[in-house]
């Protein structure tokens, strides 16, 4: 669950427990503002608006994909921890 009042997100497990991350180092400042203060683009042609919202929902959808590289990468790191501390 992300959301924009948090600084990461909630895991919520299937037995209904619900774990917070926070990232370790910020994504830069692109990432630090909400982006509805940009202005829309007015296009010469169909074709040029179209072309313009794929590579936007491409783009996102690569964000999305690395996001969630990142959140299981956080979820197997963290479970690794918790192995290492019931070994010792």
């Amino acid at each position: 669950m992300l959301r924009e009042d948090l600084p990461g997100f909630v895991f919520e497990s299937n037995r209904g427990t619900k774990h917070s991350f926070t990232a370790e180092t910020t994504m830069g400042p692109e990432f630090a503002a909400g982006w509805t203060g940009h202005r829309h683009k007015k296009f010469r042609s169909k074709m040029e608006e179209t072309r313009q919202k794929v590579s936007v929902i491409s783009a996102v959808g690569k964000l999305r994909e690395n996001l969630l590289l990142l959140i299981f990468a956080v979820i197997v790191r963290n479970t690794i921890r918790l192995v290492d501390k019931k070994k010792l």
